[in-house]
């Protein structure tokens, strides 16, 4: 604000006025004196206003803006006191927030005051916007409990102000005169309701800032719960992926239990954690694993049977697949024979398993602390997973059980086969003696010579059957001592191309007699390998044999070598012939025949390339069969040098 300053020529103006004679030049000079000092008055407040207004608006603190006020409006009414009364919600009275007094006057600071005179009818003008002054309180016909009142904090005269931010009151900006009446001006007037304006901004201003500041600790406490929160979240996340992982890790229904109520109790810091299943039946649940916190000497409760009936609300719940929370829980359910009952906090998850409850899970906690929204989630996880590990546990085992079992008939089976194989060999070695003395007796004694060519057809049949069958039992000891033997074999070296030369000139007639083409594609310089020839020779003998057997005439049947790093092949391929897709792995089961093969056609046992295969795997090898494009080739895979 400008400061205007009035430069006066006392000196001169007195020396003048005394040469004034006039008595009414002197009284005009009083007058202009005295307008003089009103006015350098006025502007003295009114620097002193501008200075408090700026004081107050350099602070956003409440009370130190109001105490800035009342000694601003002191210093300038020069008066006794100066106080600020705030309003009580009932509106009955209310408490002086901040004062100026000078001494001796009495200080009212903090002073709770009710005027029994003072109720809604004397506040309401106020919310109007009413100044209220009184020059001398004895003199302005107030009531006299008024002036008692008054008088007790030593007022003569006073000047009030509401304060209404935001056109709301919120107290009183007053002055007191205690020393003597004081007769208050207009300018005085005006300039306490500038003052009081000004406050009443400053406490909105304050206000807001607080409120602001409200909202920001607000603000950062939310922060920092969300925070923790999340961080709650992420560390529970990741007890639950450590528990999870665990649990997966295993196929034992008692490991994974006992490990979930272990992690569980170790990382939520539990008093105790246990897990128990149900007999529907009984009406009962049994605890079968627990975990229980060092710090706490809780008696064991695994193998405690407890009735459904101790409980009928719990498990009610429990059964439909509800989880809950509840306290207190009186140690007499866990332990009949504790005798001092401490309340517990209990969060009990079902174990639920296709809309069915196998069981439950209990943590404890002491009286004072509870399970978290988050908490109860990751629990109610984990039972899930664990559930979803006991049916993957329940269901290996009896996977493990059924494999046992087919592995037992297997063997009965097997055994069969070989008891059998056994006992038949000896009567089919004399049934084919005896067909072969059949045939001398019958040539001896003449009888043949009448219908020799009939004879001669049905002891050939006769024969053929003996060698079928004596073949098939041959087969079939041979598979049995191949699934018990598991002594190593005795390798030797063997150059492959002058071995597959001489295995395959009995083929090369019988490929010729059936019509076919026999090529033969070895390269010269064959390495030497390592194997178990007769194994081999067996093979090669089954694989050439279905060759020539199959392949149609005017067909071609190519055995071929090829040398990898680590192994060689051996391939039969002919032409003319596909198997489907379906059945590639199929022909290597025993006694399978191809569904539109005439079996009675070629005859043959079903179990050569079974045996084959059999073979190739105690060569440390491997057979398969591939087939398209009018064509099937069967290879067979060996180490160069067996293990």
């Amino acid at each position: 604000m400008t400061t205007f300053r009035l430069v006066l020529k006392e000196n001169a103006e007195e020396s003048r006025d005394s040469s004034v004679e006039d008595g009414g030049k002197i009284e005009d000079l009083v007058k202009k004196r005295a307008a003089k000092q009103s006015l350098e008055l006025e502007l003295r407040q009114a620097e002193l206003l501008a200075e408090v207004i700026h004081h107050i608006r350099e602070s956003l603190d409440l009370q130190e803006i109001l105490n800035r006020a009342v000694s601003g409006v002191r210093s300038l009414l020069q008066t006794d006191r100066v106080l600020i009364f705030r309003f009580q919600p009932d509106w009955q009275g209310g408490e002086v927030v901040t004062e100026s007094v000078a001494e001796p006057w009495l200080p009212i600071l903090g002073s709770d005051i009710r005027d029994n005179c003072f109720g809604g009818d004397l506040v309401e003008p106020y919310r109007q916007g009413r100044i209220k002054s009184i020059d001398d309180i004895e003199v302005a016909n107030l009531d006299p409990c008024h002036i008692q009142f008054l008088g007790r904090y030593q007022v003569r005269a006073n000047l009030v102000v509401p304060i209404l931010p935001e056109g709301s009151l919120w107290g009183l900006l007053i002055a007191h005169h205690c020393s003597a009446p004081r007769n208050w001006q207009t300018h005085e007037i005006s300039l306490l309701k500038r003052l009081a304006d000004q406050v009443a901004v400053a406490i909105h201003q304050a206000q807001l800032y607080r409120q602001l500041q409200q909202l920001n600790t607000d603000l950062e406490e939310m922060v920092e719960e969300r925070t923790h929160q999340l961080r709650q979240a992420l560390e529970l996340e990741q007890l639950l992926k450590g528990i999870i992982e665990k649990v997966r890790d295993s196929l034992d229904e008692k490991d994974i239990l006992q490990t979930v109520v272990e992690e569980l109790g170790r990382q939520l810091g539990v008093i105790s954690c246990d897990t128990a299943l149900y007999d529907q039946h009984q009406q009962s649940s049994t605890i079968h694993h627990e975990y229980l916190h060092p710090d706490y000497p809780l008696t064991p409760a695994v193998g405690r049977v407890v009735s459904f009936a101790v409980l009928p609300d719990l498990y009610r719940q429990l059964l439909q697949g509800q989880a809950v929370q509840f306290c207190p829980l009186l140690p007499s359910y866990r332990d009949p024979s504790a005798k001092i009952h401490t309340r517990f906090t209990v969060l009990s998850c079902p174990l639920i398993a296709e809309k069915q409850v196998l069981g439950d899970m209990w943590l404890y906690r002491p009286a004072e602390e509870s399970f978290t929204e988050a908490e109860v989630r990751m629990v109610q996880q984990v039972a899930s997973q664990c559930v979803i590990a006991l049916r993957q546990a329940r269901l290996y085992q009896a996977s493990l059980a059924q494999v046992h079992e087919l592995e037992r008939l297997n063997q009965l089976k097997d055994d069969f086969l070989s008891t059998v194989s056994h006992e038949l060999r000896s009567p089919m070695a004399s049934i084919k003696m005896a067909a072969k003395m059949l045939s001398v007796v019958l040539e001896g004694a003449g009888l043949a010579a009448k219908n020799k060519a009939l004879v001669k057809r049905y002891l050939s049949i006769l024969e053929q059957e003996c060698n079928r069958e004596t073949e098939l039992i041959n087969d079939l000891l041979e598979l049995s001592r191949l699934d018990a033997d598991t002594a190593p074999l005795q390798w030797h070296t063997l150059n492959l191309r002058e071995w597959l030369l001489q295995k395959l000139d009995p083929f090369r007639e019988r490929a010729a007699l059936h019509r076919q083409t026999l090529e033969i594609g070895l390269p010269e310089n064959c390495p030497l390998i390592q194997t178990f020839s007769p194994y081999l020779e067996r093979i090669v003998t089954e694989l050439l044999t279905n060759a020539c057997k199959y392949t149609p005439a005017g067909e071609t049947i190519t055995v071929s070598t090829l040398f990898l790093d680590n192994t060689w092949q051996l391939r039969v391929t002919n032409t003319g012939v596909v198997i489907p897709a379906k059945d590639l792995e199929r022909i290597f089961e025993r006694f399978y025949r191809l569904p539109n093969n005439d079996p009675w056609k070629y005859g043959g046992t079903g179990l050569g390339l079974a045996l084959s295969r059999k073979l190739a795997e105690r060569l440390q090898g491997s057979l398969w069969a591939e087939s398209s494009g009018g064509k099937t080739c069967f290879i067979l895979e060996l180490p160069r040098q067996p293990v």
